[in-house]
């Protein structure tokens, strides 16, 4: 990871622009790695729950825990998060994106480059058709009630899955 360029800026300041970096007093270091979250009472030590974090944000005044958690989870994919069951990741995620997620983008665009209001992140990946939610993809999102509707519909050679309607 050290040789990673990510890992040399401030990924707080890249998304939210919301402070002015600074290093830490003692020895000048400018940047920290920020373990975002705890599972099971130690750090996670996945690659995308570690960001890079000025002083000022990971140790100093303008530490927001939550803002380092939703930088984390933005950069999350779902087979990261797979590994974890027992954390409910996309309740998290949509609470932290309520949130924050205004923050982010607030560049106005033009009607054309608007993009279908699908969540963002791990939760946005097709793996049906290897596409993003903001492609033209139609699928819903896993997990969801039309999801767990379309599973209990037919399958491509005339069954369903329900065996109760084979019947």
């Amino acid at each position: 990871m050290a040789k990673d360029p990510y890992y040399k800026r401030c990924a707080r300041q890249d998304l939210f622009h919301d402070h002015e970096c600074e290093a830490r007093p003692l020895d000048g270091q400018l940047i920290e790695w920020e373990h975002a979250f705890v599972v099971a009472g130690e750090r996670l030590q996945e690659r995308f729950a570690i960001i890079p974090a000025c002083w000022l944000t990971h140790s100093g005044p303008e530490l927001d825990k939550e803002k380092n958690e939703y930088i984390a989870l933005r950069r999350a994919t779902l087979p990261e998060l797979i590994k974890y069951p027992r954390v409910d990741w996309w309740q998290k995620f949509t609470y932290l994106h309520g949130k924050f997620g205004h923050l982010v983008d607030n560049k106005p665009k033009p009607m054309s480059e608007k993009k279908p209001k699908r969540p963002i992140g791990p939760f946005s990946y097709c793996h049906k058709h290897k596409l993003s939610f903001y492609a033209s993809c139609k699928c819903p999102i896993p997990g969801s009630k039309r999801a767990k509707q379309e599973d209990d519909e037919e399958r491509g050679d005339g069954t369903y899955v329900d065996d109760r309607r084979n019947r």
